[in-house]
């Protein structure tokens, strides 16, 4: 059983061909620059090679600081544009030094930036009733509709995008949300 409630869900999924090209059928047939849906969301643009999971998390959380503290970081950015706030991120010489030493720690070997890697993160979550999915190699949230459980929701897109590589088992799901009382 996943703790409730969920604040978000981060998603990890092999980056076949097929799975890329749905979700860009998605993306573009995405409704999310339409204002009333992003209002409230924060979305960074990644221009960092091979940050996709600290991107996934950034998105995570500074969509539910209502939740959640972070500092000033997500204060000084939220009225930039994607591209500019990952700039910010870029420069922020606190999130650098954090995502370079846990980069290196682990039980895998650390990558380079430059790597080419044959997965990818992105976070889910819930704005204004519309399940939004955080993907920061896109120019805004793909937008999946209304939605009232977030888990739920969250559990029908990744379904289809395990049902186009079935045969993988390179999937992984990370839930945020409270702990859980063992």
């Amino acid at each position: 059983m996943v703790p409730q409630p969920s604040l978000s869900i981060i998603f990890l999924f092999p980056t076949t061909g097929q799975i890329q090209k749905e979700r860009k059928e998605m993306y573009t047939n995405s409704v999310t620059n339409d204002k009333e849906t992003v209002d409230d969301v924060y979305f960074l643009k990644q221009t960092i090679g091979n940050a996709c999971g600290t991107i996934a998390i950034i998105h995570a959380l500074a969509n539910n600081l209502d939740s959640i503290d972070l500092g000033n970081f997500i204060e000084k950015t939220k009225d930039l544009d994607p591209y500019t706030k990952c700039k910010e991120l870029e420069n922020n010489h606190d999130f650098a030094n954090i995502h370079n030493s846990t980069s290196q720690q682990g039980q895998t070997e650390p990558v380079e930036a430059d790597s080419i890697i044959d997965f990818h993160f992105v976070a889910f979550t819930l704005k204004n009733g519309i399940l939004l999915e955080m993907d920061g190699t896109f120019d805004h949230p793909i937008s999946h509709g209304k939605c009232t459980s977030l888990i739920r929701g969250a559990a029908d897109v990744i379904k289809k995008y395990m049902e186009i590589e079935p045969n993988s088992s390179q999937y992984s799901i990370l839930s945020l949300g409270p702990p859980s009382s063992f």
